[in-house]
């Protein structure tokens, strides 16, 4: 991951390609390249940086599209932001189809959707996970109507009491383009991050992300170039509102 820090474009972060396996195996651990490593605090501190000094933060994690990586990235945010003491809470807002219980090999129920509908307290439903300063709430049972419960007074209720406990808060939201959660969510939240992939992303469905997001007035923080080849030298820049590749010779897919 790389951070761009032009003035007067959004923040532009790569992560290189690692070998395909298991989701799992994408997890940060004591096994992880030290490159990769790296890219993680520097995108940790491009955040610190862009977001307020003081209280707690909530920052949706999103994509585009589906498959793009956000999940990963998101715990992976997590996890860093964590090892350097501060108190974090990821929570699994994708309500239709979650991904984190999984990651983290640990019971998706009860979550999150259970407490929206009053079904389950705060506390029955925050896991303690393996790594120090980090806490989970997974997405529960999924529901029927998870943009409603999404916009309910109970997950502010939620978020009130997880920002008087946690320094950091993720929400891992669908992608942007599927479904309306991200730009429900969009308003409760100091920042998003966008997740794009290296040949999945397409740049029409990026620019219309973009274009959903700022319509809601939401303050995209930047955007992660996931599994992008080492050799090369094409990327991607936000210039003036709109998405751009840094090469003339684009193509119709994400390059990195």
């Amino acid at each position: 991951m790389t951070g761009g820090q032009k003035k007067g474009r959004k923040k532009f972060w790569r992560l290189k390609k690692k070998e395909e396996g298991r989701p799992q195996d994408k997890i940060l651990s004591k096994d992880t390249p030290f490159y990769t490593k790296e890219a993680y605090k520097a995108l940790r501190t491009n955040l610190i940086f862009s977001l307020p000094d003081a209280g707690s933060k909530v920052i949706i994690i999103t994509s585009a599209s589906p498959g793009e990586g956000k999940s990963t990235n998101s715990l992976n945010l997590a996890i860093t932001f964590a090892e350097m003491g501060a108190k974090v809470c990821l929570v699994d807002c994708d309500l239709r189809m979650p991904k984190l219980a999984g990651l983290m090999s640990q019971k998706g129920v009860p979550g999150l959707s259970n407490t929206l509908v009053h079904l389950n307290s705060l506390e029955e439903v925050l896991r303690h996970t393996k790594y120090e300063n980090l806490d989970c709430i997974y997405a529960g049972e999924i529901p029927p109507n998870p943009a409603e419960l999404l916009v309910s007074e109970k997950m502010d209720e939620i978020l009130t009491s997880l920002r008087e406990r946690y320094d950091y808060i993720f929400l891992d939201t669908p992608p942007v383009n599927t479904v309306t959660d991200v730009s429900l969510l969009a308003g409760k939240a100091n920042g998003t991050v966008l997740v794009v992939r290296q040949g999945v992303t397409v740049k029409e469905d990026l620019s219309e992300a973009v274009h959903q997001l700022t319509f809601v007035k939401a303050k995209v923080l930047g955007v992660i170039l996931n599994d992008t080849v080492q050799n090369g030298s094409k990327g991607y820049r936000y210039d003036k509102g709109r998405y751009a590749m840094e090469e003339s010779s684009a193509g119709k897919k994400a390059e990195g």
